[in-house]
């Protein structure tokens, strides 16, 4: 069940004479194969990470100012060392540490941008509407679609983008963790405007 906001979103990306057949939204899940395999990266990664950064900080920032250490090459005490250097070296680490936070969150990320999509099927095309951008599939790039029902009740209704080929296959898309209420009629619909082009 959509709001009237949402609804009018919709709406607002309709052109002229399409109209919806069907409208629908995910049922919000932190995890999945993708965002489980990002945050098992993200241990490593920032175990690593944080180590060398925290090393290198103590040493060259933090340390000993008469403690002698070597930069490019040359033999000179931490008090020595430039501010310039110090903070290049802070610098340094921002995106290995940011990259290893962003992993560990991945499953938090998939959940909120779940949360804000919103599935539509009209009479010409295929419709995701996430928080800040829009996918859009027209009829005559469906090929295929396929239905996964799950134990937990609910399912997953993708179709073959025909527009894209990789390795000789076109990739799957659509309709990710629909309630099993939900998919029957998302099926119908995609396969309605399929069935209209024959």
């Amino acid at each position: 069940m959509l709001f009237p906001e949402e609804t009018e979103r919709i709406q607002q990306k309709l052109d002229l004479n399409e109209q919806l057949l069907w409208t629908g939204k995910p049922i919000p899940r932190a995890f999945n194969k993708q965002s489980i395999s990002l945050m098992l990266f993200g241990i490593p990664w920032n175990a690593i990470s944080w180590t060398i950064c925290i090393a290198f900080m103590n040493q060259v920032v933090f340390g000993d100012p008469n403690e002698p250490v070597t930069v490019n090459g040359v033999k000179t005490t931490v008090g020595a060392v430039s501010i310039w250097f110090k903070i290049g070296i802070t610098v340094f680490f921002i995106p290995f540490i940011t990259i290893g936070i962003g992993t560990l969150l991945a499953p938090l990320w998939k959940r909120l941008s779940m949360a804000g999509q919103i599935y539509a099927v009209t009479t010409k095309r295929a419709l995701i509407l996430g928080r800040f951008r829009t996918k859009s599939w027209r009829a005559p790039e469906i090929e295929f679609i396929d239905r996964r029902d799950r134990r937990n009740h609910t399912g997953d209704i993708h179709f073959a983008y025909a527009s894209v080929c990789q390795n000789g296959h076109h990739p799957l898309v659509g309709f990710d963790n629909l309630s099993a209420e939900a998919l029957t009629p998302a099926e119908t619909a995609l396969r309605q405007i399929c069935k209209n082009l024959d």
